[in-house]
């Protein structure tokens, strides 16, 4: 649902940032059971709002209005390093003119303004689409890893977005902790560190070749459905265990959001049973395959970490820098101490010998 709601907006936002755009037309905000079923609703069969936080008609309305600011900004990940370009653009598609200078914000989640930049001052008729200028926002006052949020208004018309920024990976947090074997496959070596009670960072490169039981995962929701387009994996996004320890330096909520775009379409491996994962990719209702992209356990006398997220090959973003770093900090500490106990066998079946 939050992943549904998070398509929406960025849908409804290109459209409305397209000049000369006559209009939107959504099909339909309620499942329909018509081709396949696709659970595609804000909305149950009454239409009325479902019972969740997703589907909180105030939530859709944010976005969802004839008068609004647009941020364009290139991506949604920083570094604290950085200054963020803000090019804002107004909707106006109301009844009346929006005057004034536009003002973003960068706030913390409890609120506290980090940096501030105003445009000149503009008047924005209405039934256009106006240029309102670029602002630069300093993100030194960052000093550790957080999601901001980006307010950008004017003349009482507000938009938020969610902003992820990260001081830079130092290079020694980058290497994985001396008492930890780190390799792409389950050889003799892991199994013999194991054995004597060590520690495993199990981390396959997230092809297919490399994890021949899994599935091609993708950051939103299938389309429509698998029924009608059977050629799609059926891969529904993220489901993450956003209060486990492994996360303290890499901030998440326990939906896909857009800190996870290089991560959530890698590849996530089909499990021959159900366990308890760090992050499960969910499947669609016409599968229900247990699916996993990172977990823990204790395996065949030591702690094993498995990851198909192949973060090994997304070091150009700062986000999968973080998360790895993130990941080395846990795999080093005394929080790392799985509960759950899985098979050495079970294990060697999800990566290529």
């Amino acid at each position: 649902g939050e992943i549904s709601r998070l398509a929406y907006r960025e849908e409804i936002e290109a459209a409305m940032r397209t000049k000369e755009l006559s209009g939107i037309s959504l099909l339909g905000l309620q499942d329909f059971p018509g081709q396949g079923t696709a659970l595609v609703g804000m909305l149950n069969s009454h239409l009325e709002p479902k019972p969740y936080p997703f589907a909180e008609p105030a939530r859709f309305q944010a976005f969802f209005r004839d008068q609004l600011p647009l941020a364009l900004l290139p991506r949604y990940t920083w570094e604290n390093t950085e200054e963020m370009t803000v090019p804002v653009k107004i909707a106006n598609y109301g009844k009346t003119t929006l005057s004034g200078r536009v003002c973003c914000t960068l706030k913390t989640q409890d609120g506290m303004i980090l940096a501030q930049a105003l445009t000149e001052e503009e008047s924005f008729p209405a039934g256009a689409l106006t240029e309102a200028g670029s602002v630069q926002l300093s993100l030194k006052a960052v000093e550790k890893a957080a999601r901001l949020t980006l307010e950008v208004s004017v003349d009482g018309a507000v938009n938020r977005y969610p902003v992820w920024v990260y001081p830079p990976a130092a290079q020694e947090a980058l290497v994985c902790p001396e008492n930890v074997y780190e390799t792409q496959r389950f050889d003799e070596k892991a199994k013999s560190v194991l054995a004597s009670g060590g520690c495993v960072y199990l981390t396959p490169p997230s092809t297919k070749e490399a994890l021949p039981n899994s599935i091609w995962a993708q950051f939103t929701t299938d389309f429509w459905s698998v029924g009608t387009f059977a050629q799609q994996a059926g891969g529904m996004g993220q489901l993450i265990d956003s209060s486990h320890p492994l996360f303290a330096d890499f901030p998440t909520e326990s939906h896909t959001d857009w800190q996870w775009w290089p991560m959530a379409s890698r590849r996530a491996v089909i499990l021959p049973e159900r366990i308890s994962a760090i992050i499960t990719e969910m499947d669609s209702y016409a599968y229900l395959r247990p699916m996993a992209q990172l977990f823990e356990c204790r395996c065949g006398g030591g702690r094993l970490l498995f990851s198909s997220l192949g973060l090994q090959e997304l070091q150009q973003y700062p986000e999968a820098r973080a998360l790895l770093a993130s990941i080395y900090r846990y795999l080093g500490s005394a929080e790392f101490a799985p509960a759950q106990e899985l098979a050495v066998e079970m294990i060697a079946s999800l990566v290529a010998e």
